[in-house]
């Protein structure tokens, strides 16, 4: 049976009665292919670049005995996971290969059967299970191998995509190679630890990782109150109080896996600077709060409380993205300025709901739009204070709340500034080619629209489906770099990039245009789905040109529509475009 601080070999581990179980309140799977780190190529490239006469090291395991026969991975938990997916599919391919006799008797010397029943299945018991959100789609794809999917999650995601990976590679790869890999992580050394409490997992996680490289705020940030609940709490009250955090940070991370916008230490850093009265990083904060609690039960509640109510935050940051991609109203000041507006969305979610969506909110929103786009015009020494009257925040003074606001959009946040002012000079000028105008063209797209138009929700605008050729981009219609054509010093000063001559465009579309003069661009914009294209392609048709004329009327409808949008300048304007 696996003894405390022994080395082992990972063949040696999985030789043992035991089933491996990833507990809820660790992350789920997190290594990728691609990406800043890369952990599935770096695995790959360990093995292809092993020195033959040096052992191969996998690390360092911390156990938890949760009954007999079945152990928790407290630390090592992505190793061990990539491990299973590693030998689940070398051999699905070497019995591909021994089925088509290819190089079968080098394959039958390595036993796939007893691979197999080492690192899947023995007697029917699977040898190793992941977190429980995930434990199905892993069962199916990399245990029983009786499904196969993308994953509707981003650690199933994962998941698939190192199944994909490691397939691909196997592929590639000779048969003694292969063979030579699989003996490599067999006999790979490890070190272990095992504890038989959560007590013991806790103060050597903590230990270890608090200080550790690599991990997160937010599982630093859990290692650390686990840690805390330990010291503080009452004599064998310490489970209890530990198995509390643990609950809460195994519902985190289940929402952390279908969050798309954020990821975890930013929500984590939101929630902190919507509820704690400290500022910081995420930790940091935590930290000086807790430590001004005099009291020893009473820090043991705050943790509980603040799990608690991190947890809530997670929740609501999901209910938040689904209104987001339908509603214009949430997104805009998200997409405007994400930082300074999720811990007041957070805070106003938690008191109101979808309430948000109410008519009494909607003049509220519309005043945080405002007041962070005229925002990006302004010049100088400018603070949001949004997120300090986040945390001021306590769900009443509605109404003080709006008027600060309304002050924001014509003076700035910290007063002192004309906003409309630097917003119209911003428009008055001949260049626009930068992202808030990408955002003005959008709302401008939208005010366009005709029955039959489709609307291009916030999901389209900031493209969700993930699909590059999908990306809103802004374009030139009259293109910066035409074959054989060179233009006027004038016109490249004061109309190529003007926002007469920019029109918002997938990327996809965009590509396809490259360098095309008006003229060849004139039938698809006439055709669009877009209103704002046909308004282009009808005024070419019509006017048999698109030149200084055209960009300047346009750029004059286009300034009169976000005088009004913005409330810079009372001008009503909207021109009917036909289908």
């Amino acid at each position: 049976m696996l003894q405390d601080t022994e080395k082992y070999s990972i063949r040696n581990l999985f030789e043992e009665n035991i089933q491996f179980s990833i507990p809820s309140y660790q992350r789920a799977f997190s290594w990728e292919v691609d990406g800043s780190r890369k952990h599935l190529r770096q695995f790959i490239e360990d093995l292809t670049e092993q020195h033959p006469n040096k052992d191969y090291y996998l690390g360092h395991f911390l156990f938890e005995e949760d009954q007999p026969g079945r152990l928790f991975v407290i630390d090592g938990q992505q190793r061990l996971t990539t491990v299973v997916i590693f030998f689940s599919c070398l051999i699905r391919e070497l019995e591909a290969r021994v089925a088509h006799h290819a190089t079968a008797q080098t394959i039958q010397e390595l036993d796939l059967r007893r691979l197999a029943e080492t690192y899947l299945r023995r007697n029917g018991k699977r040898r190793f299970t992941t977190v429980h959100s995930d434990a199905p789609f892993f069962n199916d794809l990399i245990l029983d191998r009786t499904s196969t999917g993308p994953g509707d999650t981003r650690s199933r995601k994962r998941i698939s995509q190192a199944d994909n990976y490691f397939s691909k590679e196997f592929k590639k790869a000779e048969t003694p190679t292969l063979v030579h890999w699989a003996h490599l992580v067999e006999n790979a050394a490890i070190t272990t630890f095992k504890v038989t409490n959560k007590v013991q997992a806790t103060q050597i996680f903590s230990f270890q990782n608090d200080r550790g490289k690599g991990l997160t705020d937010l599982e630093k940030l859990k290692a650390f109150l686990a840690y805390q609940v330990y010291l503080n709490s009452e004599e064998d009250l310490e489970p209890e109080a530990i198995e509390h955090v643990e609950r809460q940070f195994a519902e985190i991370y289940e929402k952390t896996e279908e969050i798309e916008w954020l990821n975890e230490d930013q929500i984590l850093a939101h929630h902190c600077t919507a509820y704690l009265r400290e500022w910081g990083t995420g930790i940091e904060a935590v930290k000086k709060e807790l430590g001004a609690i005099p009291d020893q039960t009473a820090k043991v509640d705050w943790i509980k409380s603040f799990s608690s109510a991190l947890r809530d935050s997670f929740a609501h940051v999901k209910a938040l993205e689904g209104l987001a991609s339908r509603h214009e109203c949430i997104a805009d000041p998200i997409i405007l300025d994400g930082p300074s507006a999720w811990p007041m969305l957070i805070k106003l979610y938690k008191h109101f709901g979808e309430g948000l969506l109410s008519d009494r909110f909607s003049r509220l929103l519309g005043l945080i739009e405002i007041s962070f786009f005229k925002f990006k015009f302004l010049h100088g020494s400018c603070k949001n204070l949004l997120p300090d009257w986040a945390k001021a925040f306590n769900g009443q003074g509605l109404e003080e709340l709006e008027a600060k606001l309304a002050f924001a959009t014509k003076h700035s946040f910290m007063g002192g500034q004309d906003c409309d002012k630097s917003f119209r000079n911003s428009l008055e000028s001949s260049s626009h080619w930068n992202p808030t105008f990408r955002y003005v063209l959008w709302k401008y797209e939208n005010s366009n629209r005709v029955q039959g138009d489709y609307e291009l929700s916030p999901g389209i605008y900031m493209n969700e489906l993930g699909d590059p050729r999908l990306n809103s981009t802004l374009d030139h219609i009259t293109p910066r770099n035409p074959k054989d054509v060179s233009y006027e010093e004038s016109f490249n000063r004061d109309y190529l990039n003007n926002l007469g001559n920019l029109v918002l465009m997938p990327h996809g579309m965009n590509a396809r245009f490259k360098n095309k003069l008006p003229a060849e661009k004139q039938a698809p914009l006439a055709e669009s789905s877009l209103a704002s294209h046909r308004e282009v392609g009808k005024t070419i048709q019509k006017e048999g040109k698109w030149e200084q004329e055209q960009i300047e009327a346009r750029k004059k409808k286009i300034m009169s529509f976000a005088l009004g949008r913005w409330e810079a300048q009372a001008i009503p304007f909207k021109e009917e475009v036909t289908s």
